[in-house]
């Protein structure tokens, strides 16, 4: 080994970077739960007792219903008690907590270039009646011109909703309804990388690279750590106490946050019950885990797996799985897109 690769070994043992690159493969079976020929269902999520939601993302194309409920394999759009449809314009984002479904809408209809839109929304849905129990809208407080809100996760009284336009945090405490920034450009929050599919950047219709920030969250279990990435990579951790204890200084922030794995580009990342995290693997068709101790896996790799996207963990350890040929979508294609279409995939170890 000569001294560069040294010194690189070093630095990413300082840093304290996994360096395992064959991780251990686990046998898994990849079953077809549901599937839809009308839309791109870009994130999942589960209850405690199996209720099981896909999200898709309007601006991506597809004329489906923004928020599904799947039962026994039938899709079937999610209505509120009084029959009507959530009121969605672009969903991006989707979570379970505290017996609620949070569900972020940020507005925007077009992808690239922006157009006007109504402020971004974090919806929490009751489950327990199927009603709207509170609605956030994040107004100037939580915005900047050019944010396009992606990604939440929430526990207790506090969400965090990524902007991968105007790269931050921001953090919203759900009980007095305030809302802030935070991390504004850090590393992890700002993209370093684009989007990587076939060993090429992927490109957006007007030709330019696509490089969103910050888009990707999840929590650990006892709500102590937050997992960020930008879709291009890495995985980063910080300790959620530096984002909503008021005495943290932005220094004390910046110097909290850990490069935790050079994960590449994710379509997803989620959390399991137990601490592990799951992310979807465009590039390679596949789904990986890494768990509390660090040690990576692939948890199955398959072709059928053509852009996973934002999966989601039972109670069981089933891993779920949208997959939707995001980079095929109208948003990311010169020329007409193919009819969208999405498959919800479950993994089990």
């Amino acid at each position: 080994m000569n001294r560069s690769a040294v010194r690189h070994t070093l630095r990413l043992l300082l840093l304290g970077v996994t360096l395992i690159t064959s991780p251990v493969v686990h046998a898994a079976t990849l079953t077809e739960v549901a599937h839809a020929d009308d839309t791109i269902w870009t994130t999942s999520a589960i209850t405690p007792d199996g209720r099981l939601f896909v999200g898709a993302t309007a601006a991506l194309g597809g004329s489906g219903p923004a928020l599904s409920e799947i039962h026994g394999g039938t899709v079937a759009p999610f209505r509120l008690a009084d029959g009507t449809a959530l009121p969605l314009t672009n969903m991006t984002g989707m979570t379970v907590a505290d017996g609620a479904l949070w569900v972020l809408d940020n507005g925007i209809l077009s992808v690239s270039p922006p157009a006007q839109h109504p402020a971004p929304r974090l919806l929490r849905i009751d489950l327990s009646s199927n009603t709207v129990a509170r609605v956030y809208t994040l107004g100037p407080d939580a915005t900047r011109p050019g944010s396009v809100l992606s990604g939440v996760a929430v526990h207790g009284d506090t969400a965090f909703v990524g902007d991968s336009g105007a790269a931050a945090i921001i953090v919203i405490d759900l009980r007095a309804g305030s809302m802030k920034r935070f991390m504004e450009n850090a590393p992890g929050v700002a993209a370093k990388h684009p989007i990587m599919i076939g060993g090429q950047p992927l490109h957006l219709p007007d030709g330019g690279i696509a490089r969103p920030n910050v888009s990707m969250l999840a929590l650990s279990p006892d709500g102590q750590w937050l997992y960020l990435q930008a879709p291009g990579g890495s995985l980063y951790r910080l300790g959620t106490p530096l984002l909503t204890d008021p005495m943290v200084t932005d220094i004390e922030r910046q110097e909290g946050l850990t490069l935790w794995e050079m994960t590449g580009t994710l379509g997803g990342v989620a959390t399991g019950p137990d601490g592990t995290l799951y992310f979807a693997k465009p590039e390679r068709h596949a789904i990986d885990s890494f768990t509390v101790g660090r040690i990576p896996a692939t948890l199955l790799a398959d072709p059928r797996l053509t852009w996973p996207t934002g999966p989601a963990v039972g109670a069981d350890g089933t891993v779920y799985v949208p997959v939707s040929r995001v980079d095929q979508s109208a948003a990311f294609k010169h020329a007409p897109a193919p009819a969208p279409s999405s498959v919800l995939f479950a993994i089990r170890p």
